[in-house]
Order: C-alpha cells, then structure tokens, then sequence
C-alpha cells in the first residue's frame, strides 16, 4: 500500500549560486549530506548537479513521509546511486524511527536533471 508520495524541484543555478556552502568541509555539506553521499558527488561529472539530485531527493523524502517536526536531520536520508543506475536510499537517526513506527517498508525515489533543474519523485509503501 503507498504510504506517501513526495516531490521537489530545484533551480540548479540557485543551488550552483551559493558556493561557500557547497565547498568541502562546510556546515551546511555534513548537515545535508553523508560522507558517501559527499564521496560520490566528488567522483560525479559534475559535483554541484550530484549534490542538487541528491537535495532535491531528501526533499521529496520528506513531502512522503509527512515530517515536517523539526526532528529530522537532512543527512538521515541518505541517497545513492547503484551500479545500474538506480537510487537507493537509507535511513537513519530519526527518519529510521519514524519510518518504522510508520511501518514503511520500502522507499523509491527517482532523481532526475536538465540544464536548469533538479527534480525527484519519491514513494513509501508500507
């Protein structure tokens, strides 16, 4: 049964705009993003693109799961890519609790890009 659905857009210059956050080491890079998440997007083509899917996924993550209590840390959804190409997801922390007292038993999400914007779609069944 799906629990929730979730979606974001984001404008990639916007994200690209503000590259003090985006340098290695910055506040803003280990409250968002694990170090795996931060590895693979340095070994990307384009690190800022990897980073903007990557964002817009956890976004979408929370619009399904509904959170929106201020107990959820961006880097407690955690979003990366497989071999085949395909995103996977882990969660920890709080999101792992909820997600489980929810009783969800698998997230999909699906990440996708252009020139100008990032966006993703995530589902939760339980």
């Amino acid at each position: 049964m799906v629990y929730g659905v979730g979606t974001d857009i984001l404008s990639i210059k916007r994200f690209r705009s503000d590259q003090a956050s985006l340098e290695a080491g910055s506040a803003f890079l280990h409250k968002a993003f694990t170090a795996r998440e931060r590895a693979e997007a340095d070994s990307c083509h384009d690190r800022v693109l990897c980073l903007a899917r990557q964002f817009a996924g956890k976004e979408a993550i929370f619009k399904a799961i509904g959170s929106g209590d201020g107990t959820i840390r961006l880097n407690e959804i955690e979003i990366t890519t497989l071999p085949s190409g395909k995103s996977a997801v882990r969660l920890s922390g709080r999101m792992h609790e909820l997600a489980n007292a929810s009783r969800i038993s698998d997230i999909q999400v699906s990440l996708t890009h252009n020139q100008d914007y990032a966006m993703a779609f995530a589902m939760m069944i339980s």
